[in-house]
This record gives C-alpha cells, sequence and structure tokens, in this order.
C-alpha cells in the first residue's frame, strides 16, 4: 500500500516504471515525472489500461475509491474470470449440442 511520502519520492529515472498499490491499482510515472494513476484488466480477453487521473491532482484516497468503484460497479474482474471459466466448458459441449425442435 503507498502512502503519500513514498509517492511524492519516485522520481523519473529515464524509464517508465510502476509503483503498486492495493487490488491491481498502480501509480505510473513517466520518463519525464508525470504521474498517473492506473489499472491493467482484460476485456474480451484483449489487455486494457483505465487511467482515472494524475497525481496530485487527484490524490490517493480518491484513485483508491475510484479504482474500487470502477473495477467492482464495471464488473470488468468478474467478466475475465467468468469467461476464464466458461469457455473450455462451452468447447468441450458445444459440439454435442443440438436443436431439438
Amino acid at each position: 500500500m503507498l502512502t503519500n511520502k513514498q509517492i511524492d519520492g519516485a522520481k523519473p529515472t529515464g524509464r517508465a516504471f510502476k509503483l503498486a498499490d492495493l487490488d491491481g491499482l498502480y501509480l505510473y510515472v513517466s520518463p519525464t515525472g508525470t504521474k498517473s494513476w492506473r489499472f491493467n484488466f482484460k476485456l474480451s480477453g484483449r489487455q486494457q489500461t483505465k487511467t482515472y487521473g494524475r497525481y496530485p491532482l487527484m490524490g490517493i484516497a480518491e484513485a483508491r475509491r475510484v479504482h474500487h468503484d470502477f473495477k467492482y460497479r464495471y464488473g470488468t474482474e468478474a467478466e475475465s474470470t467468468f469467461r476464464e471459466a466458461a469457455e473450455p466448458c462451452m468447447k468441450s459441449h458445444l459440439p454435442t449440442l443440438r436443436n431439438l425442435t
């Protein structure tokens, strides 16, 4: 879990890097020193990145709240989990399914 001191102390290194927070939320630090709150997830099997806002305009508490709302209100985690569980089942049963009408 990140603290304001850790975030403020994160200086650009010439390469982008990430500082992990909670539940997949992370702070992205660009080579120029811009800091933004982000979350990586899969949607329909494709990698996506959600950017919430820039630090310090969006503080750590607000980033966590917005992340929680996004992740659980829109079900990105649930969709990925359901898809991963359902695809093997569908592949094995689909060839034997038939329409009885």
